[in-house]
């Protein structure tokens, strides 16, 4: 019987190895499919990934990207970073508020209107405007590699770059969504939609910006959706010329609405 269960074991334990051995081929064959965006990577960086995804292909990708793979974590300071997060932490609660993080703009030459904040936000996963966690903060900095004011500052350029990359800036535009609305509403209040719509559609990005943001205040002036929020984007993509959108298209009611009104004042009906 003992033979017969060990027998049994190595049996199992070999199927196991074998299974994760052609897991670890197929998945090194096909790793073409996202090895473009991961130049240079090595077969003993791609093991380790599975590895620390249980050999998981998607979640060894995912982990990738994220930077969660422990040897493609930056070298930090992060004795340094609780130093930076205590001199703008709250003195009566354990976030960095509106003082604290005007204080850290300050600090870093930044207005804090300026949208390479938004990017820095968006890197940190700050759920709130204006507020930042102790993990939100000292984790998210880490991750970046970043543990002091200096190193914040010199990677603001390639921050602001990274609005230029058509899919990273479509991933901070949907986040600005979530970034701007009050804690427990799921719309953003209108004001601050129109804010952040000029923060983001900056330097002509968006001809229509100004009469979408009139048109709201004066026929609309109520909160924006989720909906209305991320399709305003693929609809910023026809510029200002209107002949090529289509009514019956998947559009929300609002941007119809804006495109009836712009329609009859060209015709002046």
């Amino acid at each position: 019987m003992r033979m017969q269960a060990w027998d049994s074991a190595v049996t199992i334990r070999a199927m196991r190895i074998q299974t994760r051995r052609t897991t670890w081929k197929s998945w090194w064959t096909d790793r073409r499919s996202w090895s473009n965006a991961c130049v240079g990577i090595s077969e003993k960086l791609a093991l380790e990934a599975l590895r620390c995804a249980d050999w998981n292909v998607e979640s060894a990708i995912e982990m990738f990207y994220s930077g969660d793979i422990p040897s493609l974590r930056p070298v930090v300071d992060l004795k340094a970073l609780e130093t930076l997060y205590k001199r703008y932490r709250d003195k009566h609660q354990d976030l960095i508020l509106a003082e604290g993080v005007g204080q850290f703009c300050d600090d870093l030459d930044v207005d804090p209107s300026d949208v390479v904040m938004l990017v820095l936000s968006y890197h940190l996963k700050a759920q709130t405007m204006c507020e930042y966690t102790h993990e939100e903060f000292v984790n998210g900095l880490a991750k970046l590699g970043l543990d002091s004011i200096e190193k914040i500052k010199d990677r603001i350029p390639k921050m602001r770059a990274e609005l230029e990359d058509p899919s990273t800036f479509r991933e901070i535009y949907a986040y600005a969504f979530l970034f701007s609305r009050e804690k427990g509403q799921k719309s953003v209040m209108l004001d601050v939609a129109i804010e952040m719509w000029r923060l983001l559609f900056t330097d002509g990005r968006w001809p229509l910006l100004e009469d979408w943001c009139t048109f709201l205040q004066t026929y609309h002036n109520k909160a924006v959706s989720r909906d209305t929020w991320l399709q305003l984007l693929e609809f910023v993509k026809l510029g200002d010329d209107l002949s090529s959108y289509d009514p019956s298209g998947a559009w929300p009611f609002l941007i119809d609405e804006f495109v009836e009104h712009k329609q009859a004042r060209a015709t002046g009906t």
